[in-house]
């Protein structure tokens, strides 16, 4: 039902251009109520919008702030990376200068070595004069055979050598290992 807002009066038709009761020009009222209801859906359009508008934006700074996450937790993984990677730096000069030390100290240990063979090699020849015996230190290179004919003249002479400093075999001699040489 429709009241004509003059009159009050119902009409159950709402199109009606005049009121049948007070005969009052009704079309005026027709278009204020039709701006009226245009006015709500633009209100609630405007709503719509800018609650699309609210979303969108909100959307754009949590992938900001999901993409400045995501660039921190890289970033911190490069940290970690790099801490590592110092560490590992960092042990392994400890296992060079570890390698180099013992390099001196077995150069040092070789040096007094070489030392002491050069001493037992002049106390020898030093024997070999008073007691008929020579003291003999096999060299890089030599062998039995050539040591045979160094002393003896021959490599007859190796059956001796063999005899005299307990030998099983000619080719068991090592460098810096002694034998005793009869004159």
């Amino acid at each position: 039902m429709y009241k004509c807002p003059v009159c009050q009066h119902e009409h159950p038709n709402e199109g009606l251009l005049n009121c049948p009761e007070c005969d009052s020009d009704l079309s005026a009222f027709s278009q204020l109520k039709q701006i009226s209801n245009n006015k709500n859906r633009l209100i609630k359009t405007s709503w719509l919008l800018l609650s699309v508008l609210v979303l969108i934006i909100a959307g754009s700074g949590g992938g900001l702030y999901y993409q400045n996450y995501n660039n921190k937790t890289k970033s911190q993984k490069r940290a970690i990376s790099l801490e590592k990677n110092n560490a590992e730096v960092k042990q392994m000069k400890r296992k060079v200068k570890k390698g180099q030390d013992k390099i001196k100290e077995l150069e040092m240990a070789l040096s007094t070595l070489k030392k002491e063979l050069e001493n037992i090699s002049s106390d020898t020849t030093e024997l070999s004069n008073t007691e008929g015996y020579s003291l003999h230190i096999v060299e890089e290179g030599e062998t039995l055979w050539s040591i045979a004919e160094r002393y003896y003249g021959n490599t007859v002479a190796v059956k001796k050598l063999l005899k005299q400093n307990k030998l099983a075999h000619p080719k068991f001699i090592k460098v810096g290992e002694p034998l005793v040489i009869k004159n």
